[in-house]
Formats: structure tokens, sequence, C-alpha cells
């Protein structure tokens, strides 16, 4: 695949878990399987519970992606920008990437998607994650199907 086209494609499987569900049981689990790269876990600054569920969503996505590299991805800063005074312990337990962001002003979002996508590649490259073999081992029928 053409690089670009390769990143388009990890682009689009950049998927924002968690920021406006209240239980897990609002995400269906097949999101979890369909997954290519990278998974941001979005908590809502102004909503506790959202961050008070990370652990539960996080659980479950390790159940079924123990491998896919995951980024924690506070949100809403524009509300108040003391919460970036906080400290959010949830990334630093799992040692996950944290980034604070205002969607709504754009505070840190292209650095994000940045990093996010580089995080993506490199995973793609490398992964051995069961998950991952299987979506190649369809991609290449996929293709010999297509291609004649």
């Amino acid at each position: 695949m053409a690089p670009l086209l390769h990143s388009l494609s990890l682009f689009s499987s950049i998927f924002p878990y968690a920021g406006h569900c209240v239980s897990s049981k609002e995400v269906p689990k097949t999101e979890h399987t369909t997954l290519d790269a990278v998974l941001s876990e979005v908590f809502d600054v102004q909503r506790k519970v959202t961050y008070k569920n990370l652990s539960s969503w996080y659980k479950e996505l390790r159940e079924f992606r123990p491998e896919i590299p995951c980024i924690v991805v506070a949100n809403k800063i524009d509300a108040d920008m003391k919460v970036t005074q906080k400290s959010f312990n949830f990334a630093r337990k799992f040692n996950l990437p944290f980034y604070f962001v205002s969607a709504a002003d754009g505070t840190n979002v292209v650095k994000l998607f940045n990093d996010a996508i580089k995080l993506a590649v490199a995973y793609k490259q490398n992964s051995g994650d069961f998950m991952d073999e299987v979506m190649r081992e369809l991609e290449g029928k996929l293709g010999a199907c297509t291609r004649g």
C-alpha cells in the first residue's frame, strides 16, 4: 500500500472511545475487534463519570485487543484551563500517553493526531496481535479476489 494511503487507512482507525458514553454497554463490542491501530480513551473533564469509567472501558478493550496502542485524552480543557494543573492517575497507572486537548478550540489536537499516527504506523508494522493477523489474512484474501 502506498505510504499516504496506508496513513489514511490508519487515520480512519483512530477511534475515540468513551467520551460520550455513560457505560461500556453503549459501545458495541465489535468496535474492539475491527480497530486497526490506535484507540483513544477520551474523557470529558466536565463529566467526572467519563473519567471514572476509563478503567472498565480499558479492561474491556484489553480483553479483545491486548496489544493495541492506547492514548488517554482529557477533552474540553477550554471550559476551565485550571484542569490542566490536575494530575490524572489513570494514564500513569497503565503507562499510557496522556494529552490535554480541546476539540472546540483545537488545543493540542494536531499534536495528538500526529503522535497517534506515529504510534499506529509503528504498531501496524510490528504487530503480532492475533486480531491483526486475522485482519491481514482477510485483507490478503479480499485483495486477491479483487485482482482477479
